[in-house]
Protein backbone atom coordinates (compact mmCIF):
# COMPACT_ATOMS: atom_id res chain seq x y z
CA UNK A 1 0.00 0.00 0.00
CA UNK A 2 1.17 3.52 -1.03
CA UNK A 3 1.59 6.02 1.60
CA UNK A 4 -0.59 8.78 1.43
CA UNK A 5 0.54 12.57 0.76
CA UNK A 6 -1.16 14.21 3.83
CA UNK A 7 -1.02 18.29 3.98
CA UNK A 8 -1.91 20.03 7.09
CA UNK A 9 -2.92 23.49 6.91
CA UNK A 10 -3.40 25.99 9.95
CA UNK A 11 -1.21 25.75 12.62
CA UNK A 12 -2.76 27.91 15.45
CA UNK A 13 -3.50 27.17 18.99
CA UNK A 14 -5.19 23.66 17.73
CA UNK A 15 -3.61 23.03 14.51
CA UNK A 16 -0.24 23.06 15.47
CA UNK A 17 -0.34 20.82 18.70
CA UNK A 18 -2.64 18.47 16.24
CA UNK A 19 0.12 18.62 13.18
CA UNK A 20 2.83 18.14 15.70
CA UNK A 21 1.21 14.73 17.29
CA UNK A 22 0.49 13.09 13.73
CA UNK A 23 4.48 13.82 12.71
CA UNK A 24 5.34 12.45 16.19
CA UNK A 25 3.27 9.21 15.21
CA UNK A 26 6.06 9.09 11.67
CA UNK A 27 3.20 9.66 9.03
CA UNK A 28 4.98 12.23 6.62
CA UNK A 29 3.35 15.27 6.78
CA UNK A 30 2.93 18.67 4.69
CA UNK A 31 2.27 21.46 6.55
CA UNK A 32 1.41 25.58 5.86
CA UNK A 33 0.47 28.49 7.93
CA UNK A 34 -0.09 32.05 6.76
CA UNK A 35 2.64 32.72 9.92
CA UNK A 36 5.67 30.81 8.89
CA UNK A 37 6.87 30.77 12.58
CA UNK A 38 3.88 28.43 13.00
CA UNK A 39 5.42 25.77 11.11
CA UNK A 40 8.99 25.76 12.81
CA UNK A 41 8.19 23.63 15.65
CA UNK A 42 6.32 21.23 13.46
CA UNK A 43 8.90 21.06 10.90
CA UNK A 44 12.00 20.67 13.32
CA UNK A 45 9.53 16.98 14.29
CA UNK A 46 10.30 16.39 10.55
CA UNK A 47 7.23 17.49 9.17
CA UNK A 48 8.01 19.70 5.53
CA UNK A 49 6.47 23.09 5.14
CA UNK A 50 5.01 24.19 1.98
CA UNK A 51 5.40 27.75 0.67
CA UNK A 52 2.13 28.07 0.19
CA UNK A 53 -1.55 26.50 0.09
CA UNK A 54 -1.60 25.51 -3.49
CA UNK A 55 1.99 24.04 -2.98
CA UNK A 56 0.51 21.74 0.43
CA UNK A 57 -2.83 21.00 -2.07
CA UNK A 58 -0.42 19.72 -4.77
CA UNK A 59 -0.76 16.38 -5.37
CA UNK A 60 -2.26 15.61 -1.89
CA UNK A 61 -4.53 12.66 -1.04
CA UNK A 62 -5.79 14.40 2.34
CA UNK A 63 -6.23 17.94 3.27
CA UNK A 64 -6.71 18.64 6.39
CA UNK A 65 -7.66 22.36 7.50
CA UNK A 66 -7.86 24.02 11.69
CA UNK A 67 -8.82 27.39 10.65
CA UNK A 68 -10.56 30.12 12.98
CA UNK A 69 -13.61 30.85 10.67
CA UNK A 70 -15.36 30.05 7.92
CA UNK A 71 -14.46 32.73 5.58
CA UNK A 72 -10.88 31.49 6.22
CA UNK A 73 -11.67 27.93 5.12
CA UNK A 74 -13.58 29.35 2.18
CA UNK A 75 -10.73 31.19 1.22
CA UNK A 76 -8.29 28.35 1.44
CA UNK A 77 -10.36 25.85 0.24
CA UNK A 78 -12.32 27.82 -2.78
CA UNK A 79 -9.81 30.84 -3.63
CA UNK A 80 -7.54 30.45 -6.94
CA UNK A 81 -4.82 29.38 -5.41
CA UNK A 82 -7.25 27.27 -3.38
CA UNK A 83 -6.74 23.77 -2.59
CA UNK A 84 -9.95 22.24 -4.77
CA UNK A 85 -7.92 24.39 -7.55
CA UNK A 86 -4.72 22.16 -7.07
CA UNK A 87 -5.81 18.95 -5.89
CA UNK A 88 -5.39 16.44 -8.77
CA UNK A 89 -8.47 14.62 -9.96
CA UNK A 90 -9.93 12.09 -8.50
Amino acid sequence: MTEKKISFIGLGAMGQPMASNIVRKGTALTVYDIDAARMEPVVALGAHAAASVAEAAAGADIVVTMLPATQHVEQVVNGPDGVLANLEQG
